[in-house]
């Protein structure tokens, strides 16, 4: 597995299609962690897929009740 550092101020979407890139460039999952929820991408991920593992992350956290 690798792991993809976002860079301070980029977005989700951004995120999620740099996620795939280095998926599919590498050919392994790639783990990445966006605030503070841990996303997974495959080469073969859309960025619509990291995108809501995010929100249901988010939506079922405790915290957020």
């Amino acid at each position: 597995m690798r792991t993809y550092e976002p860079s301070t101020g980029e977005d989700l979407p951004t995120t999620a299609k740099r996620m795939i890139d280095v998926a599919k460039t590498r050919g392994d999952l790639v783990r990445a962690r966006f605030g503070s929820i841990d996303l997974l991408a495959l080469s073969t991920s859309e960025p619509e897929e990291v995108i809501a593992q995010f929100n249901r992350q988010t939506h079922d956290s405790p915290t957020k009740k």
